[in-house]
C-alpha cells in the first residue's frame, strides 16, 4: 500500500476504528482509537473526523475543542482548519445548531485562505446549507441524511428505497476488516466512482467517491449480462443451441466466411472479425446494427482471437429474433424485473437497436445485485433465473486461443474459481462463488488514478484466506 497519503499513526487509527466499527465495538474502541491517533501532534484532524465516522460527535467536539483550546502547536494552518470542520460538522450532527453556527463563523473568519480536504470541504458545505435553512440533521430516510454519511460522500438517491442488499458490519462476516479497509482506500487512490463488497447477499463495504454521478454505465460489463440472456433464450426452448450459424438468422450473413460464423463464434471473440479502431468502431455509429452487418471477418472464423465489440452487437439482431421481441424487451421482462432491477435497462440507438456489447444503464447495487445472482449460481430469491450450467460453463475457457476468456466472461483465475465481468476504466463485476463473495467497482469517466485490477485481485485473495 501507498504510505505517503497519510501518517502511519493515522493509518493506524483507521484501521482500529473500521475493525471496532465493523464489530459493533464503538464505545469501547473510542479511546483506543484516541490514544492511536494522539500519538502524533499531526494526526488530531484526522482523529477528530474518525470520531465522525464512528459517530462519536460529542468526543470528536470535546478532542477538537481541547486542542482548540489549548494552545496546541499544529503541524501546519490546514491541520487547524480541518479540526474546526470537524468540530463545526460534529456539533451540527448533536442538533447543536447555535454552537455549530458560531464554530461556522470562527472557521470563515480564521480560515477563509486556507486549503482543506474536499471530503471536509463537502461535509462543511452541507452544514451551510442546513444552517441556512434552519436545518437539523434528519434520520437516513430525510433528505439530508445521505449527505451525513460514514463513507467519504453521500450515498446516491438510488440506494434510499433499495430494499435489497442489507447493509452489515463486515466484522460480522468474518472477512478480513483491514483488507476491506484497503480495498476502500484502492478505490479511492484508482479514481473509482463506487465500490461495493457483497458477501452472501450483503452489503459489507459501499464507497462512493466525490464525481459519483447517475446514470452509471456498465461499460463493456454489459457483454457478461448479453451472455446470461442467450443462456436465458436456451433455457426457455428458443435457441436451439449457440453453435447454430449466423446465416439462420440473418440472411444477409451466408456467403464466404460469413457463411462459417456462429453464436459460438461471436461469443467467444473467434468470430474473424479484427479489433476495430476506436474511431472506426461501432461506438461511432448511430445506427449500429445496420453498421456490424455490413462488417466481413478478416480472419477465417475459430482461427485467432480478437476483442471485438462489433461482433457482440451483432447479437443484437439475432437476439431480437430469437426472442421474438426486442431483446432490450425481453431482458426487462426476463433478467431486470425478476432481480428488481428498477434503474437497470440496456441501451438503445436512435433505431431502438439494444446496445449488447456496451453501455447499460445501471447503479452500483443494481450491477452487484446481477453478480450476487451468479455468484449464487443463476438463483435469486428462491427463483430460478439462469441455468447453473450455462453460467458454469459461460466461465470456463471458451477456446485455447485465449484460456482467459469464456463466452462473454472472464474466466477463473488460477487456483481458485474466480470470474469476471470487465468494462472500460475498470467498471467490473468480481465474482467468487466458493465464497459467495460480489465486488463491483464503477467509473464514469476517465481520470488519473492508481492501477486497480491488478490490485483488487490479490486484495481479494486475501480477503477470502481467512476459512468461514
Amino acid at each position: 500500500m501507498n504510505s505517503n497519503h497519510e501518517p502511519s499513526e493515522w493509518r493506524g487509527s483507521m484501521i482500529l476504528a473500521l475493525v471496532c466499527l465493523c464489530f459493533g465495538q464503538t464505545m469501547v474502541c473510542s479511546s483506543a482509537v484516541a490514544q492511536s491517533a494522539m500519538r502524533s501532534n499531526t494526526s488530531t484532524e484526522s482523529m477528530v473526523w474518525q470520531y465522525i465516522r464512528l459517530r462519536e460527535y460529542g468526543e470528536a467536539v470535546r478532542r477538537g475543542q481541547q486542542s482548540l483550546r489549548s494552545g496546541f502547536r499544529w503541524s501546519s494552518e490546514r491541520a487547524k482548519c480541518q479540526t474546526m470542520a470537524g468540530v463545526t460538522f460534529a456539533q451540527w450532527a448533536q442538533g447543536k445548531n447555535a454552537n455549530a453556527t458560531v464554530a461556522i463563523k470562527r472557521y470563515d473568519r480564521e480560515c477563509r485562505a486556507s486549503s482543506i480536504a474536499d471530503v471536509y470541504a463537502k461535509h462543511l458545505d452541507t452544514v451551510r446549507v442546513a444552517l441556512a435553512s434552519r436545518a437539523a440533521p434528519q434520520t437516513r430516510t430525510g433528505p439530508l441524511a445521505n449527505r451525513v454519511s460514514t463513507e467519504p460522500y453521500a450515498l446516491p438517491p438510488s440506494t434510499s428505497d433499495d430494499g435489497f442488499l442489507p447493509r452489515v458490519a463486515p466484522g460480522s462476516t468474518g472477512l478480513d476488516t483491514v483488507v476491506l479497509l484497503q480495498h476502500r482506500d484502492l478505490c479511492s487512490r484508482s479514481a473509482a466512482d463506487a465500490c461495493l463488497v457483497v458477501h452472501k447477499g450483503r452489503i459489507v463495504q459501499e464507497w462512493y467517491g466525490p464525481y459519483y454521478k447517475e446514470p452509471m454505465h456498465a461499460m463493456s460489463a454489459t457483454k457478461s449480462i448479453t451472455g446470461l440472456l442467450v443462456g436465458m433464450l436456451v433455457a426457455d426452448g428458443k435457441l436451439s443451441s449457440i453453435d447454430e450459424r449466423v446465416c439462420s438468422f440473418l440472411a444477409d450473413w451466408c456467403a464466404g466466411a460469413r457463411g462459417r460464423v456462429t453464436i459460438r463464434h461471436l461469443m467467444s471473440m473467434t468470430s474473424g472479425l479484427p479489433t476495430l479502431p476506436a474511431a472506426k468502431s461501432v461506438g461511432f455509429s448511430r445506427d449500429k446494427n445496420p453498421f456490424v452487418r455490413a462488417l466481413t471477418p478478416a480472419f477465417e472464423p475459430g482461427s485467432t482471437w480478437a476483442y471485438s465489440n462489433e461482433g457482440v452487437q451483432l447479437l443484437s439482431p439475432i437476439l431480437d429474433k430469437v426472442a421474438g421481441e426486442p431483446i432490450h424487451q425481453y431482458a426487462r421482462r426476463r433478467l431486470f424485473d425478476p432481480l428488481g432491477l428498477r434503474h437497470t435497462r440496456l441501451m438503445v440507438d436512435e433505431k431502438m437497436h439494444a446496445w449488447t456489447y456496451a453501455d447499460m444503464i445501471t447503479t452500483p447495487r443494481e450491477l452487484a445485485r446481477i453478480g450476487a445472482m451468479v455468484a449464487r449460481g443463476g438463483v435469486w430469491l428462491g427463483r430460478r433465473i439462469v441455468d447453473e450450467q450455462w453460467i458454469n460453463k459461460s466461465v470456463l475457457p471458451s477456446q485455447a486461443l485465449n484460456p482467459e476468456y469464456g463466452l462473454l466472461w472472464w474466466t477463473a483465475m488460477p487456483d481458485e474459481r474466480r470470474f469476471a465481468a470487465l468494462g472500460y476504466l475498470n467498471t467490473d463485476i468480481q465474482v467468487v462463488p466458493d465464497h459467495n463473495l460480489v465486488v463491483v467497482r464503477m467509473q464514469r469517466v476517465p481520470r488519473n488514478g492508481d492501477p486497480y485490477r491488478s490490485d483488487v485481485q490479490m486484495l481479494l485473495s486475501k480477503l477470502v484466506g481467512r476459512r468461514e
